[in-house]
């Protein structure tokens, strides 16, 4: 059999094994876990408009700068709609170029880690190794939760640019030699950018790249610093600018002494969960106020990595894999605040781009013991099946979690906006309750049961104080400030309510809610020329929005 045919062959088996594993996921629905917030309800990517996309490119959206992420959604939905089959199935499509990636970028290392003449038995290996990235359960949540497609199309472009330089390197072409700016090179740094223009978290890529030149090619320093030192340059220039335009988490940083060992912890619990991958969630409540309970753990996870990196061990391929994966972690290790410590330190999707780690150890393992690897990928494949049935919906995944972690703060919170959605009032109310016992300043948690209060309730009045409380955990919320005013104007404080769709507008000139609201108090007052516009800048952002839409239909377009 040829290497083509071989190779063909692999893929062809990868992308069966994956779809067998985690294909159903396209039937999954929208979760109410930032889908809703980001996808589902979220203008600027269901109206594909110029000025729509200037808004996705010129600032974040829900605290995230992931520019091209968006982008990409709000092509697809323009063509095919939010259809939470299509999104999905987007997911399942780049994890699946992932996979593809990852088993040409170990063929490639492979060749170099103590080269055999059996090109079978490497190809082989790198089929196995790209088995367990496709198929372990801690890749269940970034391809089932639609929100985590940043993570894969960093991921995609991450790996790509890996695989282009490695191509490179290993290219003996006498007439390049000499120049950084040949085909592969210039092509693996133009993925490089659309990785960070993904995820910022991407900027790790060329910390990635020079552990594998360095580690596995035995590159010299001032050769890795030749090539890879323009990528340095580009991650630390895109960091500084994602850093201006991203809002800084609000979670408040622990001491500087601390933050290793909360990163020992995590880099432990993640090596934890790679070797057993069980009771899987999306809150695990390692918070770092948490950091006294684990600290003992951290600790010998720093010492543990220090000691290895310091003897000759972080040549083996043990060390190489931990390495890959502890540099792709940095960004998310608690090293430095993010907002998702809120919830947890740690979270499933953050090892995306660290299982590469796991593939190069198990290949390397895999060309000695195939066999007792292929049993491995079996079973992880089992166990991401059923991992991936918890994420059909949202009433399913966060019942799962409080099973799991009865004090989970994110599962209460989505459970209670579960139960008033469907108009269940005394359990959204006990959730809520149960989730501020656990965040009395949570301001996303004010601001649902105010919604509950307000809109299933009609109660007002009660609302205005969970209101005020959200406003002031989330003053750059103009949601909050939308359905403020809206309840403003049920008490027929029209000034106030006035007030706060102006807000609103400060926070995001191109809300169309708050034009249309604005437009309605205008009408209210009988100021229609006033009224006439907001309407009209409403529908310029959402051609689609029902309240603007009648507004122009009651008052006329004149």
């Amino acid at each position: 059999m040829s290497a083509r045919t071989r190779n063909f062959l692999i893929i062809i088996a990868l992308v069966a094994l994956t779809c067998a594993a985690m294909g159903r996921v396209v039937r999954n629905d929208f979760l109410n876990w930032d889908d809703r917030q980001m996808l589902v309800e979220n203008p600027l990517v269901g109206h594909l408009t110029g000025h729509n996309l200037a808004a996705i490119w010129r600032g974040p959206i829900l605290k995230l700068y992931t520019p091209l992420a968006f982008t990409v959604w709000a092509v697809v939905a323009k063509i095919f709609g939010v259809n939470p089959t299509v999104f999905h199935g987007l997911n399942l499509s780049v994890h699946l170029v992932c996979v593809v990636l990852v088993f040409a970028i170990l063929r490639r290392i492979l060749i170099t880690w103590r080269p055999t003449s059996e090109n079978a038995t490497n190809d082989l290996a790198a089929f196995l190794g790209a088995a367990i990235f496709a198929v372990h359960p801690l890749q269940v949540e970034a391809v089932a939760w639609v929100s985590g497609f940043n993570n894969l199309l960093a991921g995609m472009f991450g790996l790509g640019a890996i695989y282009f330089y490695l191509i490179d390197r290993q290219e003996k072409d006498s007439s390049l030699a000499g120049s950084p700016y040949h085909g592969k090179y210039v092509s693996a740094t133009v993925l490089l950018v659309l990785a960070m223009l993904s995820k910022p978290t991407a900027v790790v890529v060329p910390l990635v790249v020079m552990v594998i030149h360095r580690l596995v090619f035995r590159g010299s320093w001032k050769e890795i610093l030749r090539w890879v030192g323009p990528w340095v340059l580009i991650a630390v220039v895109f960091a500084g600018i994602a850093s201006h335009v991203q809002p800084a988490a609000t979670v408040k940083a622990p001491g500087l002494w601390a933050r290793p060992i909360i990163a020992g912890d995590a880099v432990g619990f993640y090596l934890g969960k790679i070797l057993v991958p069980l009771n899987l969630n999306v809150d695990y409540g390692r918070t770092p106020s948490g950091v006294g309970e684990h600290w003992l753990i951290g600790a010998m996870v720093v010492v543990a990595l220090l000691a290895l990196w310091i003897s000759g061990l972080r040549r083996s391929v043990l060390g190489i894999g931990i390495a890959v994966l502890v540099v792709a972690l940095l960004p998310v290790l608690g090293l430095r605040a993010f907002d998702f410590q809120r919830y947890s330190t740690v979270a499933d999707r953050y090892v995306y781009l660290g299982m590469l780690g796991v593939s190069i150890f198990a290949a390397v393992i895999a060309r000695r013991w195939r066999f007792p690897v292929a049993l491995i990928v079996l079973a992880l494949a089992v166990m991401s099946a059923r991992q991936k049935s918890w994420w059909r919906d949202t009433e399913t995944l966060f019942n799962h979690t409080l099973a799991l972690n009865p004090q989970s703060f994110a599962a209460h919170k989505a459970l209670g906006f579960v139960a008033a959605s469907a108009n269940r009032i005394d359990e959204a109310e006990m959730h809520y309750a149960a989730a501020l016992e656990l965040q009395p300043e949570d301001g996303e948690v004010h601001y649902d049961l105010a919604n509950l209060l307000n809109l299933n309730m009609n109660d007002p009045a009660r609302s205005l104080a969970h209101y005020r409380a959200a406003i002031a955990d989330r003053p750059n919320d103009a949601r909050i400030e939308l359905n403020y005013g809206v309840a403003l104007v049920k008490l027929r404080d029209l000034s106030g309510a006035e007030n706060a769709y102006r807000r609103a507008l400060e926070i995001d000139p191109n809300y169309p809610e708050a034009h249309a609201n604005l437009g309605w108090l205008y009408e209210l007052r009988g100021q229609i020329a006033e009224a006439r516009e907001q309407y009209r800048q409403a529908l310029g952002v959402d051609p689609q929005c029902g309240l603007a839409l009648r507004g122009l239909q009651r008052i006329g377009p004149r």
